[in-house]
């Protein structure tokens, strides 16, 4: 009959006339087809607008209108193969192609998705197998395109065999159908809108009803840069199909009263265009980081809403919603405003999809633990301490393989063992279908309202749509897996394939009419959208203008060999160029462009050049322009002030910077913020503790009673109370559980001890200590001795990093070794009194019974004594501990330190041994260099029988001297149990600086960096 096309720019109403013609044709039933679901949507809501609501036509994208078509023709179809069906064929049909240039590519999981995409192309161009494989035949050297051809040929002869239909076919039939007999189409007139290309199977569906009915084309096309890309299309229409009529449509200005907004949109890109002087209808935005860029948006967008824009009346664009989209979509709901995110996140990136997954990698591989683990975490229907307890047991080594992780419990994890005890592979498909659901379901079990439970028992609905669609998504596919082995030739699919199909797969964002939200989408989509206010983000170079991703199968620059149209690819520059244009002219009242000075972390980060571009337009001077125009967030605002706030939590946040005791309902009444505004606000304080309060006194009394009755106490737990009482309170009553296993410095240390100890109680010499003629049977055995230990600790292999610790401490106390074995002293160690326990002991090795504890006043003191070495008169005792690390305190730094253990083992040996101590040293293991291997400790000054042992003079003190430091060391301890047993917590580490190795700052909320507790604030106060 005839084909139309209207031809115009963007806001030359080509839209309306599009409208105009379509409701002047409903008696005819009309067909509107437009690209998206989304577009389909919003044209239904139009028609259908109360002042003027249009009845007896439809709405629909072009495989709708194909689908309708095939039927009106009675085109006879197979079954349409699904998805993960198609997915299937090709790679059955890789395996029957064999291909080999491709072989090493095709065994890679991203192949089979690649080459469907590639199959999908060729039949939008109406290039079957044998066309594809005579075009290639003419190029040089057309082995790997060849491949392909014969890959894309098995794949059709295996969908014809199972006797389905893809798109593809589908459409072939439909066109060769309108063909031979578009007379039996219903005459009902097609209008085409939104589209910027059309593929050869389009442009053939559309000349084939042209012979029947009216079909109307708009083209956004004119003579312009910006527009030049869509010149093929409008080519293709005109001079390929012959179009009986072209309107074009002029630019019509009456869109916008801002004539800045008209000036760029007739003149972005053109050269030599003129300038405007810019009005309210361009903000420029500059922030630091994705998330200040996020909040400076939300913030215009809160301004607008209370201007009485809609939601719905305002987008933001990005040039790649996947990528930019969660993060501005993101903040904005934490800002309190409805969001609609149109764009797509990988199935593997849902807790559902990543949970199936790692659940696919545990059930075929006994050795993926981790998956396994990522598995549990993920499943809500799990109690959090039976996960905990599995990754304590495979972090401490107790566990190899995913069947000894859970071997501990009483049935294995439901979702593993429905894997394990199906029959098949189809079976074990369904059963993770099976799970998918449950994964997505499981937040909400037992949680959500029932109708019979009173209000008040309500509990909150834990709702994520977006796991919610996940389950469902991973579901269908799965099961559609399950059955694709009753398809001919096609292998049964197993795990393998369940995990390229999860990970190939994505989840829409939102789903459902957009109507009340602010809509983020991309350039492409806003095209066809009507919008009062448009924020343009993520203008960086790079991101916008981007570069198109390189088709990984077949290159642009065969394309261009082939040199068919329909495989060409647009020029990127010139669609970059395009769909900002297409930005910039869908506002009517505002263009918000933003972009990021600098990322989070501080460094710099190029703008778009777009930007320039519009800056050109705005004034000859750009500089000048751009001053007055960009409204710039610094690093610096981190939290959005009083009058930017957009939600009660937003504005506590902005009134917290002014101190605890800052006069917080007089702030908000200046604000003009009252009722249940300012109700709500003040009322997020009373959850939240005085930040100014510092730890103080324990005041339970169950509590301190239990402290008061302490009378026991260890050097060790006495010390680490001196170097700060809060560090020693989380660590020693708090006690937080681990999940990983005992810190290899810790555990270092005790196979060293437990090693020397049975070195020293058998020593392999004729003599107590190692002499020069013996010092190779004393290292041989301690070498041995430690292997065995290691061996009996870990109750497991030793791992390698733990290997190299021991190899380490091996050769460090070789060289003790030989230090003592050069040592002329009449000092030896006492068999008896080695690892010598004293005081109640929670020791369960067969070490001795333990000596009586050392009574210090009201308290007593218990522990253990690594080694106590006596002189000839087996009276004069040195008190010896060994330490694994490099340093060890020396006299002058006990006091300062807070270390109190070695002169308390002095004490020990003085009033519970009888023993006489003439020395209390410190023997650094771990010392590197030969002048820090010294012991070092405290001696004394005048006694000869110490001269072998290497003291340092600093650490030697007369008898008077040394009964001092001893009587400190008791009186410290006294008055630090004394604190204990009153709860007298506090911030109070020693030197006024936490030390380096404390990671309980996230509990204590004493910054390390900052130091004391004074240095911190000046408004600091012990809690009563």
């Amino acid at each position: 009959m005839a084909l139309r096309v209207i031809q115009g720019p963007p806001n030359s109403g080509r839209a309306g006339e599009v409208l105009a013609r379509f409701r002047a044709a409903l008696e005819r039933e009309p067909i509107l087809v437009v690209p998206t679901a989304a577009d389909v949507a919003g044209f239904e809501r139009e028609l259908c607008a109360p002042e003027g609501a249009s009845l007896g036509g439809s709405v629909a994208t072009f495989g709708a209108l194909v689908a309708e078509v095939a039927r009106s023709l009675a085109v006879e179809l197979p079954p349409a193969l699904t998805v993960s069906e198609r997915q299937a064929l090709v790679r059955a049909a890789i395996g029957r192609a064999r291909p080999r240039r491709l072989r090493r590519s095709a065994s890679r999981p991203g192949f089979a998705p690649a080459l469907e995409a590639l199959i999908t192309e060729l039949q939008a161009a109406l290039i079957g197998p044998p066309e594809l494989a005579a075009i290639v035949s003419e190029l040089e050297d057309p082995t790997y395109e060849t491949e392909l051809a014969a890959l894309y040929g098995a794949y059709v002869e295996l969908r014809d065999a199972g006797g389905r239909a893809d798109q593809g076919l589908i459409a072939e039939r439909t066109i060769a159908a309108l063909r031979s007999g578009a007379d039996a189409w219903d005459s009902r007139p097609v209008l085409i809108y939104g589209f910027d290309d059309l593929s050869r199977a389009q442009v053939e569906l559309v000349a084939g009803l042209a012979g029947a009915v009216e079909v109307t084309v708009a083209v956004n096309y004119a003579d312009s840069r910006a527009l030049a890309v869509r010149a093929g299309l409008l080519s293709v229409l005109t001079d390929e199909l012959g179009a009986d009529d072209v309107l074009e449509l002029p630019f019509d200005d009456g869109y916008t009263q801002s004539a800045t907004l008209r000036h760029l949109d007739r003149n972005l890109f053109e050269p030599g265009a003129g300038t405007v002087e810019p009005d309210d209808g361009l903000v420029l935005l500059e922030s630091a980081g994705a998330r200040g860029e996020a909040e400076a948006i939300g913030i215009e967008i809160a301004r607008l809403l209370e201007a009485d824009y809609g939601p719905d009346e305002i987008v933001v664009v990005v040039r790649r919603p996947d990528a930019a989209g969660p993060v501005l979509a993101s903040v904005l709901r934490e800002l309190g405003l409805p969001v609609a995110l149109e764009a797509s996140l990988p199935l593997a990136a849902t807790c559902v999809g990543g949970s199936l997954v790692a659940l696919c990698r545990a059930a075929a591989d006994e050795s993926a633990v981790d998956s396994l683990l990522f598995h549990l975490r993920s499943d809500p229907a799990l109690a959090p301490g039976l996960v905990d307890a599995v990754e304590r047991r495979v972090r401490r080594g107790q566990a190899q393989s995913v069947s000894e992780a859970t071997e501990h419990w009483q049935h294995s994890p439901r979702h593993l063992a429905r894997l394990r005890e199906a029959p098949d592979e189809a079976g074990r498909l369904r059963a993770l279908a099976r799970s998918a659901r449950e994964l997505a379901e499981g937040a909400h079990h037992e949680r959500a309202p029932l109708a019979t439970r009173a209000a008040g028992d309500r509990a909150e609905v834990p709702f994520s749509a977006l796991e919610l669609r996940a389950g469902v998504a991973a579901a269908e596919l799965l099961d559609e897996l399950a059955a694709v082995g009753a398809m001919p030739g096609c292998a049964q699919p197993g795990l393998a394939d369940a995990i390229e199909a999860i990970e190939s797969a994505s989840v829409p964002h939102w789903r459902g009419p957009a109507a009340g939200r602010i809509r983020i989408l991309s350039p492409s989509r806003a095209r066809a959208t009507r919008a009062r206010a448009l924020f343009c983000a993520s203008l960086q170079d790079g991101e916008f203008p981007s570069s198109a991703p390189p088709d990984p199968l077949l290159s642009e620059e065969r394309r261009r060999e082939i040199g068919n149209r329909d495989l060409r690819r647009v020029e990127q520059p010139e669609q970059e160029r395009y769909l900002f244009h297409a930005c910039v002219s869908r506002p009517t009242d505002r263009l918000y462009l933003s972009w990021r000075s600098c990322d989070e972390d501080g460094a710099a980060l190029a703008r778009s050049p777009f930007v320039d571009e519009v800056l050109d337009l705005i004034s000859t001077d750009a500089a000048r322009a751009e001053e007055a125009l960009v409204r710039t967030r610094g690093p610096d605002r981190a939290v959005l002030g009083p009058d930017e706030a957009t939600s009660d939590r937003a504005l506590a946040r902005s009134l917290a910077l002014g101190g605890w005791d800052l006069d917080r309902a007089s702030v908000l009444g200046g604000l003009g913020v009252g009722g249940e505004h300012a109700t709500a606000t003040l009322a997020l304080f009373d959850a939240v503790p005085d930040p100014n309060l510092l730890p103080g006194r324990l005041r339970v009394p169950a509590v301190l009673e239990d402290l008061g009755a302490r009378e026991v106490f260890s050097a060790n737990s006495l010390e680490g109370w001196i170097e700060c009482p809060y560090r020693w309170f989380v660590n020693h009553e708090l006690a937080p559980q681990r999940l990983e296993p005992e810190a290899d410095p810790l555990w270092l240390g005790g196979v060293v001890h437990r090693a020397l100890e049975r070195l020293y109680r058998e020593p392999p010499g004729e003599d107590s200590i190692p002499r020069p003629g013996d010092l190779g049977r004393w290292r041989r055995r301690f070498a041995e001795l430690l292997d065995e230990t290691a061996t009996a600790r870990a109750r497991a292999p030793v791992n390698r990093s733990r290997r190299a610790a021991l190899d380490r401490a091996r050769v460090q106390v070789e060289a003790f070794l030989e230090a003592e074995a050069a040592a002329d002293t009449e000092l030896r160690p006492d068999p008896a009194l080695l690892e010598l326990g004293f005081g109640p002991l929670d020791d369960d090795d067969d070490a001795p019974a333990p000596r009586e504890a050392l009574r210090l006043g009201e308290i007593t003191l218990r522990g253990r004594i690594d080694r106590i070495d006596l002189a000839a008169d087996r009276r004069s005792a040195v008190v010896r501990d060994y330490k694994t690390g490099k340093a060890v305190p020396r006299a002058d730094d006990f006091s300062k330190r807070g270390k109190l253990q070695i002169q308390l083992y002095m004490r020990v040996a003085d009033r519970v041994l009888g023993l006489d101590p003439i020395a209390g040293l410190y023997q650094p293991l771990g010392a590197a260099n030969p002048g820090d291997r010294k012991p070092r400790g405290i001696a004394l000054y005048d006694d000869d029988r110490l001269d072998g042992l290497g003291l340092v003079g600093t650490d030697r003190r007369e008898p008077d001297e040394l009964r001092a430091a001893l009587d400190e060391a008791e009186a410290t301890a006294v008055e630090a149990a004394a604190e204990m047993r009153a709860g007298a917590i506090g911030r109070r580490p020693i030197g006024g600086r936490c030390p380096k190795y404390c990671n309980f700052q996230s509990i204590c909320r004493l910054e390390r960096a900052i130091g004391a507790v004074g240095e911190q604030n000046g408004n600091g106060r012990e809690q009563p």
